[in-house]
């Protein structure tokens, strides 16, 4: 208990020490997370043949990444192409 204590503590510390600016980083980083954890859960849902649960997905990282030009642009791009192959009678 007290080693867990002990733990906690020096966390709590570390926390504290983080800058406005620290913060930022973290924070973008953990949005960036999501993006990708959003869109790896859409490739996952297309490949099973989920094409619209998979393009909600997508909906919801584009929605996350408008501010991030370069990404918002890769993911509509795969969006688009899993429209098309969607539509795509076999």
């Amino acid at each position: 208990e007290r080693a867990a204590i002990a733990v906690l503590r020096a966390e709590g510390e570390q926390r504290a020490a983080v800058t406005g600016k620290d913060q930022r980083l973290v924070r973008r980083q953990l949005h960036g997370d999501k993006v990708r954890a959003l869109h790896a859960r859409a490739e996952s849902q297309f490949l099973r043949g989920r094409d619209q649960q998979a393009m909600q997905q997508m909906e919801y990282a584009l929605r996350d990444a408008e501010n991030d030009f370069a990404l918002y642009s890769k993911l509509n791009g795969r969006l688009q192409t899993m429209k098309a192959l969607s539509e795509e009678k076999f």
